[in-house]
């Protein structure tokens, strides 16, 4: 079994968010909740309710040291359109696709249209159009999706795309084709088998996924992590969830592989059939 890593990018910098959306807002409540609630300190508390003052909301430099250490060829997914609290501009969005090509990182859609067609179309063409790429993959922000996204997405012509999830129960399956677009199911996201203080429990229910794909012959093992989770203070628990399933897939001898080499994996495979 193969794993493959991937980020989306739902935030770059705080200002992005004022009077566009209440992404601050929410996360200000959040935290005071989870003061109450006993989940996260007051340093995180206040952390987090002085983001107002920051600038930088997106931790992609880090992860891509991380990533970059530990010989992962993770996929960045950057948004080309504006809504559910992704507000940053194409302008802002092209400015770090640069920089995560420039690290030797693939990048894709992070997109929000899944029902029409042309809009699915518009946000392809935009991405095209900024990073001069024609070939490349997508995921709908909050992994939305309907009986027909996948097969617009094929049309609108996207290499692969990673948003199908079964929100309510681990549903583990193989990569398959729609049209001429692959589509990898997504296994693992952090924030579904991780919630804040639960970290235990957390790391307990990612073995338990991971040893299950192995067992059951899954060929790529698909896992998201939000790359504005990895800070010490504002996630912790996140944060350490995610090395902490690097460092087990790493221990258990998984090599890591991008979206594309899987890809060309697959379509070998495909033509010895």
């Amino acid at each position: 079994m193969k794993i493959i890593i991937s980020h989306d990018v739902d935030h770059i910098n705080v200002t992005e968010h004022i009077f566009k959306d209440l992404i601050l807002e929410k996360m200000f409540l959040r935290s005071m909740l989870g003061k109450i609630m006993g989940r996260i300190s007051w340093k995180t508390c206040f952390r987090r309710m002085s983001m107002l003052f920051y600038k930088r909301m997106n931790r992609i430099e880090e992860v891509m040291m991380y990533d970059h250490q530990n010989k992962i060829p993770s996929t960045f997914f950057f948004g080309m359109s504006n809504g559910l609290g992704m507000s940053y501009s194409r302008q802002t969005a092209a400015e770090y696709i640069v920089k995560v090509v420039n690290n030797g990182f693939d990048v894709g859609v992070h997109g929000i249209e899944y029902m029409s067609q042309d809009k699915i179309c518009d946000e392809h063409d935009a991405f095209k159009e900024v990073t001069g790429m024609t070939l490349f993959g997508v995921r709908n922000h909050y992994v939305r999706f309907d009986d027909e996204t996948f097969y617009k997405m094929n049309r609108a012509g996207y290499l692969f795309d990673s948003t199908w999830f079964n929100k309510e129960n681990i549903e583990l399956k193989n990569p398959y084709k729609i049209g001429d677009m692959w589509e990898f199911p997504l296994h693992i996201m952090d924030v579904y088998v991780c919630e804040e203080g639960g970290l235990e429990d957390g790391m307990e229910k990612t073995y338990k996924i991971i040893d299950e794909a192995d067992a059951m012959g899954i060929k790529y093992l698909t896992i998201l992590f939000h790359d504005y989770q990895f800070d010490d203070v504002f996630a912790p628990d996140l944060k350490c969830w995610y090395m902490k399933t690097i460092e087990y897939c790493k221990r258990n001898k998984y090599e890591f592989i991008s979206y594309r080499d899987a890809i060309k994996e697959l379509d070998v495979e495909s033509k010895l059939l």
